[in-house]
């Protein structure tokens, strides 16, 4: 995989002066609509573009020269580019397990009643004996319309 700097032709030394002079010589060579706006062609505008940005930002720069990822893309050597290497992303999905059981009592708490039986929860029930949904608004509409 090529680096940043080798996809822009410039050295690893270079000046933000440098690395703009190079992007826009680039850009105009080998923007989609110049060559034609095939796929190969808007994938290496796209890699072109990225490298600027990456390398115009001081920030950006100093994490890319220190081995990051700042790109999302992976490089070689991160762990994004290794066979077989989970993202964090990836791991959290596998780990994850949905649970029809936790599912409905989490509609339970928040709406006062079981989404299968109808049935009211008995265990929080208000001070008058009756639990309210949170999301009823009934009685500000009545309020507001003139309702009592």
């Amino acid at each position: 995989m090529q680096s940043y700097y080798e996809v822009l032709g410039v050295a690893r030394t270079a000046t933000a002066a440098e690395l703009k002079s190079a992007y826009r010589k680039l850009a105009k060579q080998l923007h989609p609509d110049v060559n034609g706006g095939t796929a190969e062609a808007e994938q290496r505008f796209k890699k072109l573009k990225e490298a600027y940005e990456t390398l115009s930002d001081p920030e950006k720069r100093q994490a890319y020269d220190l081995g990051g990822n700042t790109s999302g893309t992976g490089r070689a050597g991160s762990a994004e580019s290794q066979p077989g290497s989970k993202t964090a992303g990836q791991a959290k999905a596998a780990d994850y397990k949905f649970d029809p059981a936790k599912a409905a009592q989490s509609f339970d708490r928040f709406f006062g009643f079981h989404p299968d039986s109808k049935k009211r929860s008995s265990d929080a029930s208000g001070a008058s004996g009756t639990k309210r949904n949170p999301l009823d608004m009934t009685d500000r509409f009545n309020q507001f319309f003139g309702k009592r």
